[in-house]
């Protein structure tokens, strides 16, 4: 696993800062059972699963909370979604299942670019804007297309009109951006404000390199009308266009998952079985272990085996926190059936335990209807070392 993926995990990661400020176990469940109860109705789920499967959402929902207008954007993705649902239930869940290979795909592309981006601080003006614009060209082409092609098949659906899934799916991307513009309100959805270019207008920026820096200023032209039309940037605006755009990506892939989780259990049998990818389940660890206080500080994928490096951020006396540890095994295994599952816990920066289960009690044990009543009893404990003179 690349560090720089994980230190970009840690940048984004809000619970820590929870603990620091003296925040229990407890508090953190419930400030995210508060956050995601509007988008959650099922409140049984939603507790069970706020500092696991949800965890990852949170922490999309809790950035995009803190502006009027990125909340607004995410309600009107929820809004379309659940409208498409009750209008035509079938209906949304073929086409939730038709794009769901190409979505995953885009979150994988989404990691690569996270895996590659490169500091910018130090480049000149033009580096930075060749740079920049190339990146936002992936952005949108990679990432942005397809779930704005399905957020739109879904406003159909959820007006009662009929589609050809297909047909948006191999639609020129301006056309489909032109033709949602007209199911939508909010304008800025599709053309962050203040500048009022649309998405793929600016995707055709990066695509024929249209921009020019003259002075302390990036020219980008775009349109087909002549003379086109421009759009002028400073460097500070040029990275804000960016963060927009990064912002619609987790609306719409946040607003996605929870709709699906909402409806997993009528929707699993329509999706494709596609696993996510490595940084994908890294993601999810990463997550669900911070929302309990302990950092992924590293996660080992090898052939038959997965190491996990979990460092506790909100150690304390006795063993409680170790036990908690422990039980980290089985959910690693969740992620990587089939492999051998090792758990090493740290304790600033010490090597304390070390926790391990065999693929062979793996498969056992979360095959069972309550895996953690019997995990304690395939998980080998090894103490490493000791935080105090007396190991007792």
């Amino acid at each position: 696993m690349r560090k720089k993926f994980l230190d970009t995990a840690i940048s984004f990661e809000p619970f820590s800062a929870l603990y620091d400020a003296g925040a229990t176990p407890d508090q953190v469940e419930e400030a995210i059972v508060a956050l995601l109860q509007p988008y959650v109705p099922d409140q049984a789920a939603l507790r069970r699963l706020a500092i696991s499967a949800l965890a990852t959402d949170a922490i999309c929902v809790g950035v995009l909370s803190s502006r009027g207008d990125w909340k607004a954007m995410l309600d009107r993705c929820f809004d379309i979604r659940n409208r498409a649902v009750a209008t035509d239930k079938k209906l949304t869940f073929e086409a939730l299942a038709f794009f769901q290979r190409g979505i995953l795909s885009a979150q994988a592309s989404y990691t690569k670019l996270v895996l590659f981006e490169v500091p910018k601080n130090e480049l000149t003006l033009d580096e930075f804007a060749f740079e920049l614009i190339r990146t936002i060209g992936f952005l949108i082409e990679s990432n942005l297309k397809p779930y704005i092609k399905e957020l739109y098949c879904l406003s159909v659906i959820a007006s009662g009109r009929s589609i050809d899934l297909n047909e948006i799916l191999t639609e020129d991307f301006g056309k489909t951006c032109e033709k949602f513009k007209q199911e939508m309100i909010e304008e800025s959805f599709l053309a962050p404000a203040p500048w009022g270019v649309r998405i793929n207008q600016w995707r055709n920026v990066a695509q024929h390199n249209s921009y020019e820096v003259i002075g302390d200023s990036i020219v980008a032209s775009y349109g087909r009308s002549q003379p086109q039309k421009q759009v002028i940037l400073s460097r500070t605006e040029l990275l804000t266009v960016a963060r927009e755009l990064v912002q619609r990506v987790g609306a719409l892939k946040c607003s996605r998952e929870i709709t699906i989780l909402n409806h997993i259990d009528e929707l699993e049998s329509y999706l494709p079985i596609q696993e996510p990818t490595e940084y994908g389940h890294a993601t999810a660890l990463f997550a669900s272990l911070a929302t309990q206080g302990f950092r992924l500080r590293d996660l080992q994928v090898n052939v038959g085996q997965v190491i996990a490096f979990v460092e506790d951020l909100a150690p304390s006396e006795g063993y409680s926190r170790p036990i908690h540890c422990s039980q980290f095994v089985g959910t690693v295994a969740s992620r990587f059936p089939g492999a051998a599952v090792e758990v090493r816990y740290f304790v600033n920066d010490v090597h304390v335990w070390k926790f391990s289960a065999t693929a062979v009690d793996l498969d056992r044990v979360m095959n069972l209807s309550d895996p953690l009543s019997e995990l304690a009893h395939a998980v080998a404990s090894v103490r490493m070392s000791s935080l105090r003179s007396d190991p007792a």
